[in-house]
């Protein structure tokens, strides 16, 4: 469930937004069944996003415990344009972490940290097995973060 708060700035994109990703994200894309189906957030949903306007993007990864989770959108940039950048949002949401970070990441890539801007080495430490799950799947080496 979603509630998109009285400050969301272009209503309409983000709802296609979350429609396209919706169909990305489908059992098959010439159906109508769906892995994840978003709806508006009625007053009986415990758990539900709040998609809010902000100064920065950012969405906890996974459902928070209790009540709402907030999917923050920089919504008056040019970013917002970019439905990419609201689907990355979602995607926190609805669990997914960077690529980056997955636990088997030195079996792919090697970080140079030397060339990492200084305050943003923890963007490319690798996460333990026990908090992300790579399903199985091999690194994605055109996943961006």
């Amino acid at each position: 469930k979603y509630l998109l708060t009285s400050d969301a700035y272009d209503r309409a994109k983000i709802i296609a937004d979350i429609r396209r990703l919706e169909r990305m994200v489908s059992l098959d894309s010439n159906s109508a069944s769906f892995c994840v189906r978003f709806q508006p957030k009625t007053n009986d949903n415990e758990y539900f996003i709040s998609i809010k306007n902000g100064s920065q993007y950012s969405s906890y990864v996974g459902r928070v415990y209790r009540g709402g989770q907030s999917v923050t959108l920089q919504m008056k940039s040019y970013c917002v344009d970019r439905e990419v950048t609201i689907m990355h949002e979602f995607m926190h949401a609805l669990d997914f972490w960077h690529e980056q970070l997955r636990p088997d990441h030195d079996d792919y890539v090697t970080i140079n940290f030397d060339n990492v801007q200084q305050g943003s080495e923890h963007n490319f430490n690798k996460y333990l097995s026990d908090v992300t799950d790579t399903l199985g799947l091999p690194y994605d080496y055109n996943s961006k973060k």
